[in-house]
């Protein structure tokens, strides 16, 4: 259940907002270009487009001082899933004109201007790492001015966090307990059944599947001796093209393998998919995927118009199919560079350089974190982007370090960044790699 002390919040924010909007002509918003941020400013604009407010929107890949100048002028300003943990940064904008910022990211330090409306779980001790994305805070935000937004789409961005990782709960719960359009059911634990080839799906399942996992020549002997055929009219199949038959086959197979594994047949999630009217059923964690391809290859426009017309969905899905190939592309590089990479006793560093884009950089560190392939703590990812360096971390298996407290304290004086619990990014100075990995494994040595 939402706690008093933030929905107190929610409430006295929301009010400080409307009389803010009502003298507003225009509104100025920003946000996050992952699938999280996407859906926080689809249901900005929802809001704003109700109200009759003109507004601006722009999708950027963090808040930083390179960038910092955009978010300066006059009259009231929306940060979408970023902004908590970049305060001291924002200041000066702060200063100089009303800011409402609706994030879920872990910050280390308050802003008390009165300029500052900043909706975060944070400032009354909801955990935003697991419990609510920022695109929950603004469907729960919105809510609270009287307006009733589309609780699917908060799920979508939540689903894009992973916070649906074994069942959605505290206020996401709440907001899919408000909602029809999604059901839950359950579904091998394997991302990608709509959208990665079967064999690739396998190769960096989560599930261990002996002889499969982390093998590409596995996973696809695994399906030739089954039957299953990898690509059909020229395509490669994914999961969930199979028919019933191959898809039990598939199953039965799993779970055979896995025999001598500790619980061989502990291979199930909950999955969560939205329904439109005519029954048209789609994977939430899919979606999101559709919509971070949108954000990072830098078709934000197309995935944000996804969520709101179906019309898009053409558009959307040739930008997923770039994506998928850019994916493919990174996880083939990083089979072929393996060795060149920095391992210590508890991180791979996946020093990339420019063999791998750094708009799929994090992507090919989730990916990785997920499938076993790396056996350490840690997964962070180094990207070349025009002149800086990348970085994008990820937790390998459970553990109690913060990623994102860690990355802030690394790149003191040398970069800006943050992060959750158990993801983060930040952008370094290309000078300073060593020093930034000599100061991670020092953190690690506390």
């Amino acid at each position: 259940m939402m706690n008093d002390s933030f929905k107190a919040l929610l409430t006295k924010s929301a009010d400080k907002f409307l009389a803010e909007l009502e003298s507003s002509d225009s509104v100025r918003v920003f946000a996050h270009h992952d699938a999280d941020g996407l859906c926080s400013a689809a249901l900005m604009i929802e809001f704003l487009r109700f109200k009759n407010k003109k507004f601006h929107l722009t999708i950027l890949p963090q808040i930083e001082s390179r960038n910092i100048k955009q978010l300066e002028g006059k009259g009231l300003l929306v940060l979408c899933d970023f902004g908590s943990g970049q305060l001291n940064e924002l200041k000066d904008v702060i200063k100089s004109r009303k800011v409402l910022i609706l994030d879920h990211h872990q910050f280390d330090q308050a802003n008390n201007d009165d300029n500052l409306i900043h909706v975060n779980p944070y400032l009354s001790g909801v955990n935003g790492n697991s419990g609510v994305s920022a695109s929950g805070v603004a469907y729960l935000f919105i809510k609270h001015t009287g307006f009733s937004p589309n609780a699917v789409i908060a799920l979508i961005g939540a689903s894009g966090d992973y916070q649906d990782v074994n069942g959605f709960k505290d206020l996401n719960q709440e907001i899919i307990n408000e909602c029809c359009g999604v059901i839950e059911r359950k579904d091998l634990r394997i991302y990608g059944a709509n959208t990665r080839p079967i064999h690739k799906a396998l190769e960096y399942s989560s599930i261990i599947i002996p002889g499969v996992s982390s093998s590409g020549s596995g996973s696809i002997n695994f399906l030739q001796e089954l039957g299953i055929e990898l690509m059909k009219d020229g395509e490669w199949r994914t999961i969930s093209d199979l028919t019933s038959s191959e898809k039990q086959k598939l199953i039965s197979a799993i779970i055979i393998k896995r025999n001598g594994v500790d619980k061989p047949e502990d291979i199930f999630t909950t999955v969560y998919e939205a329904v439109n009217e005519n029954g048209f059923r789609r994977n939430l964690r899919e979606f999101s995927s559709l919509l971070n391809a949108c954000g990072r290859l830098g078709r934000a426009s197309i995935g944000i118009s996804v969520l709101m017309n179906k019309d898009y969905d053409e558009l959307a899905l040739e930008v997923n199919k770039e994506y998928k190939e850019l994916i493919t592309q990174s996880l083939n590089w990083f089979e072929n560079n393996k060795s060149k990479c920095l391992e210590t006793d508890r991180v791979f560093y996946l020093r990339a350089g420019d063999g791998i884009k750094p708009a799929v950089i994090g992507t090919i560190c989730s990916i990785l974190s997920n499938s076993g392939v790396i056996n350490k703590d840690l997964i962070i990812g180094m990207a070349l982007d025009n002149g800086l360096i990348k970085v994008s971390a990820r937790k390998a298996r459970d553990n109690d370090f913060n990623i994102g407290l860690a990355l802030k304290k690394a790149i003191y004086g040398i970069g800006e960044g943050g992060g959750h619990n158990d993801a983060g990014g930040a952008y370094i100075n290309k000078e300073s790699v060593e020093l930034f990995i000599n100061n991670i494994e020092k953190i690690l040595k506390e």
